[in-house]
């Protein structure tokens, strides 16, 4: 076999383990919708059981960025990302993207939810989500 072919046969083996593994990864999520006090159905895909972790990406991410920690963590939490308003599936309605606004849509989903004992964790902007959920509420909901 020539060096070429060889190359062209482990780019084509990495790339076969590479679709397995992502579909491995997708195999175990859930989505769901659930509706925002102001009337917005929002997007999130969960995995897992146990404490729920609830992730927050930031703007213009979406849930979907967070599959692989999902899949990595899912084995001892109960993994939930969140597609904000005006992202990925969830409605993109022509208001509602101030922090204070999203930081309501997390309210609303963990209460809609029944969640309690809650571990927020955000990425770049959704950090601020956070800051504002606590401003707001406190640690009501969270662990």
């Amino acid at each position: 076999m020539v060096k070429h072919e060889r190359i062209a046969v482990f780019v084509a083996g990495l790339a076969a383990l590479l679709a397995v593994a992502a579909s491995a990864v997708a195999a175990d999520l859930k989505e769901g919708f659930f509706t925002t006090n102001d009337g917005y159905r929002l997007h999130y895909i969960e995995a897992g059981s146990g404490a729920p972790l609830v992730m927050i990406p930031g703007w213009s991410q979406t849930a979907a960025q967070f599959k692989h920690q999902i899949s990595g963590l899912s084995d001892q939490y109960h993994v939930i990302a969140l597609d904000m308003r005006g992202h990925g599936e969830s409605e993109k309605p022509d208001h509602g993207y101030r922090i204070h606004r999203l930081s309501k849509d997390v309210y609303d989903f963990l209460s809609g939810r029944g969640l309690t004992g809650v571990t927020l964790a955000g990425h770049s902007m959704g950090c601020s989500v956070i800051w504002g959920y606590w401003e707001l509420f406190g640690r009501e909901r969270l662990a």
